[in-house]
């Protein structure tokens, strides 16, 4: 409840950023998820818990002297990698003073308006250097979509410049969300070959919670995929999924509230049998299809289980998505 007076507080004194997002209503539906049972409840109650703790979420990012203001211009690729059908660049923002985002741009090396695909990192060994990582977003890249991965904060190269203790806080948490907008920002500010009617998102484990998160925070948005990750009774385990805790503000979201706020775009959602998301086909992917259906939308949504498989981003999870 401290954190989240706060950021609201804070926000209140400049609310130009935030006009059109917390001023709209989230007329989502009369049922609300809790405790694994799909319950009746006053809609102006579930808009009302859902508003504020995207409020809070976005109040810490665009406040005065926030996150947002502190970013820079600074930035820097190295030379293009080129491979069968697309490129990579390495790219390091700085995103305020003396502090470094690290991304990796894979582009179709073929002509013409891509798609693009903001892809934040989960907690997976090696980051976004792993081999099914680079195995996914050069698939996608042949495919047409121009892709952004990035770190973690505290997490593969932004480990060398923060420390690894940097990631378990709260403030890993607005910043991981800061790099997915400046990453997004960046992309349509100065690449002339991204189609803006299709943008995605999509990420695994933490950084499918990111993902979530992204898709709350930015309407610009057209599709998400969020992997092994969406519950509504875990939001993550980690500070930098759930530290501020939006979770909580307003008398209490989940996950899968927040995502039911992407109605009526598309959606996947990937789970599998041997982790948290193991519920999804009897619990959430249900409650997300009624929220859907309310916009006569239900085959936008979808969910492809994987009951015999374990939390990873395997080939059958990449070939969903």
């Amino acid at each position: 409840a401290t954190h989240t007076r706060f950021y609201l507080n804070s926000a209140v004194c400049s609310l130009s950023r935030l006009d059109r997002f917390v001023r709209r209503r989230f007329s989502l539906s009369c049922i609300l998820l809790r405790g694994g049972k799909l319950l009746k409840k006053s809609e102006s109650v579930i808009e009302y818990n859902i508003e504020l703790s995207v409020y809070a979420a976005k109040a810490a990012i665009y406040a005065p002297g926030g996150f947002y203001e502190r970013q820079s211009d600074k930035h820097s690729f190295n030379a293009d990698f080129k491979y069968d059908g697309y490129t990579v660049q390495n790219l390091a923002m700085e995103t305020w003073p003396g502090v470094y985002l690290y991304a990796s741009v894979y582009t179709p090396r073929k002509k013409g308006k891509h798609a693009l695909i903001i892809c934040p990192n989960g907690h997976f060994y090696r980051g976004r250097y792993r081999k099914d990582q680079q195995q996914r977003l050069g698939t996608l890249a042949r495919m047409g979509a121009v892709c952004v991965d990035y770190d973690l904060y505290g997490w593969g190269e932004s480990e060398k410049q923060v420390g690894a203790g940097a990631h378990r806080t709260d403030t890993a948490h607005v910043k991981q969300a800061m790099d997915g907008l400046l990453l997004l920002d960046y992309m349509l500010k100065n690449r002339k070959d991204i189609d803006t009617n299709r943008i995605g998102v999509n990420g695994g484990s933490g950084g499918g919670t990111q993902t979530v998160l992204l898709s709350v925070l930015d309407e610009r948005f057209t599709a998400m995929a969020p992997v092994v990750s969406l519950a509504s009774h875990f939001d993550g385990g980690c500070p930098c999924e759930s530290g501020k805790p939006i979770q909580l503000a307003g008398g209490g979201t989940c996950n899968a509230e927040l995502a039911a706020m992407f109605a009526p775009r598309p959606m996947l959602v990937v789970s599998d049998g041997g982790d948290w998301t193991a519920s999804v086909p009897t619990l959430e992917y249900p409650y997300l299809q009624r929220v859907y259906g309310f916009y006569g939308a239900k085959d936008r949504i979808v969910n492809v289980h994987l009951p015999k498989e374990r939390h990873d981003f395997g080939p059958n999870k990449r070939n969903a998505v």
